[in-house]
């Protein structure tokens, strides 16, 4: 133990900024040093994911599905993250893609197309389930549930009939199917709300929203702002410092949301029909 340092509780005041720190980082010297986080954890509390059974998604190069809870909950297949909360008698289990907002931007690279906002408008015209066409989003291999790191991507179905646009829709709803994977290793486990908070850069836009909530079958809402990871940071040095009483009033403070997004059943019958193909396909390419 002489060779590890103590632990703290995330929030718990450390220490104060000495001499040479704080004319490095032009800083006033003695300002209060608070234990932070990991950073998902410091995302959920920037998300506002603090109670027991909430749920949230992350939608940035990679993403991630997380749920918290009042214990651990231990996925004996190792597919899934369990870690403790930054707050006391809380953990969340993760399911993690390797391939989220990235595959977007691989693809407008492919276009040739600068501008996401033209590439989603044409998706958006294209209906639910790309006309058959799948797309395994696996660039870089994967994580849930196939911890493969030698999984590949793969466009499946392609007709004469398909349009770049369709090619685009079925890449947000690539990923979208693989959270998709992660919600039912999750549900191996004990329930999941109906109801996520949805972040991250690639959340930003009204298109890719929709798919996910049909596809999952859950209502979506949008966490308005960005950073939020750095913005949980910032509420836990809030409460160490006495700015918030606690981590609950730091979140009425500081976290805003959009409006609830629900899934439509037909169109979640559409996807329930393409996902039962896309989870039959990575089956069927790894072995080649």
């Amino acid at each position: 133990m002489d060779k590890l340092p103590l632990l703290y509780a995330s929030g718990e005041v450390v220490g104060t900024l000495h001499k040479e720190a704080a004319r490095a980082l032009k800083l006033r010297e003695g300002i209060p040093v608070i234990a932070g986080a990991a950073d998902q954890a410091a995302l959920l509390l920037g998300a506002g994911v603090v109670e027991s059974g909430r749920g949230s998604i992350t939608v940035g190069t990679g993403g991630q599905m997380t749920i918290v809870t009042n214990r651990p909950r231990i996925d004996s297949g190792l597919r899934l993250n369990t870690f403790c909360h930054a707050l006391p008698g809380r953990w969340y289990t993760m399911g993690a893609i390797l391939n989220g907002g990235n595959t977007l931007r691989w693809w407008r690279d492919i276009c040739g197309e600068p501008a996401y906002d033209k590439l989603l408008e044409q998706a958006a015209q294209v209906p639910a389930g790309s006309e058959g066409l799948i797309f395994l989003p696996y660039l870089e291999g994967e994580r849930t549930p196939h911890m493969d790191p030698g999984a590949t991507g793969a466009f499946i179905g392609l007709t004469a009939r398909h349009t770049q646009a369709h090619l685009t829709r079925a890449v947000l709803e690539g990923v979208a199917y693989a959270f998709r994977d992660c919600l039912l290793v999750l549900q191996t486990l004990g329930p999941t709300p109906d109801h996520f908070l949805v972040g991250g850069g690639g959340a930003q836009g009204p298109l890719w929203r929709h798919i996910l909530a049909n596809v999952l079958g859950v209502s979506v809402q949008t966490i308005l702002g960005a950073e939020h990871t750095a913005l949980g940071a910032a509420m836990l040095a809030g409460v160490g410092t006495g700015l918030f009483y606690d981590i609950a009033q730091a979140v009425a403070r500081a976290v805003k949301y959009g409006p609830i997004e629900p899934p439509d059943p037909e169109i979640q019958a559409v996807y329930q029909e393409q996902f039962v193909r896309f989870q039959a396909l990575y089956r069927a390419i790894r072995p080649i």
